[in-house]
């Protein structure tokens, strides 16, 4: 393995503390921050739906919660203790493969320290597709320039990241969450320690 891609949310990032912190400055209740975050899965959720809900909950236009989570959220951001490991002792090229907004994605990976230790972010959306679409990981392997069959994609979700990584014949892991279960046949572990173990 001569190249990293790495998914930025709930792979590099621990997005469900982040959440979690955020729905704490709202002041919700207990009842609802439970229900709030099993809403949200992990980011995968229903956008419309969580915030629809959040703000019939608060008294809060759906709107203006959208707005605060995607303006609060960056700085509540946080690399995971092992991310900062992998990035700082991988020594090829580490790409960041990312979908959302890519404002938002890149606050986040500047507020948590991502953007310094790694060589380049890709946001889908600024390539008008989003992962799994082929072009989104043709575009990170690019800036990696090392070869397809010597990359490997790590993130945790199984068809947005492996499962379009391995589309076009990149390697792939799985990075386990409470929010997939495994597909037969994905390679998956428990902690971005183990890309290196």
């Amino acid at each position: 393995m001569r190249a990293l891609l790495l998914d930025l949310d709930n792979t590099l990032l621990d997005r469900d503390t982040a959440f979690d912190a955020w729905l704490g400055a709202l002041g919700v209740t207990s009842r609802q921050r439970e229900e709030a975050i099993a809403r949200d899965r992990g980011g995968h959720g229903d956008r419309g739906a969580l915030f629809a809900w959040l703000g019939a909950e608060l008294g809060v236009a759906p709107a203006r919660i959208r707005a605060r989570l995607r303006d609060e959220l960056p700085a509540l951001s946080r690399m995971r203790p092992e991310a900062t490991a992998l990035l700082e002792t991988f020594a090829g090229p580490k790409i960041v493969v990312t979908d959302g907004d890519p404002s938002v994605q890149r606050a986040k990976a500047a507020a948590s320290g991502v953007v310094a230790r790694v060589d380049a972010i890709v946001a889908s959306r600024e390539l008008g597709h989003a992962k799994p679409h082929p072009s989104v990981f043709r575009a990170a392997l690019a800036h990696a320039g090392e070869a397809a069959h010597e990359t490997l994609m790590v993130g945790d979700h199984p068809r947005r990241d492996v499962f379009g990584a391995q589309r076009v014949g990149l390697g792939a892991v799985l990075l386990r969450t409470r929010w997939f279960e495994v597909p037969t046949g994905v390679v998956a572990i428990a902690s971005l320690g183990e890309v290196i173990a």
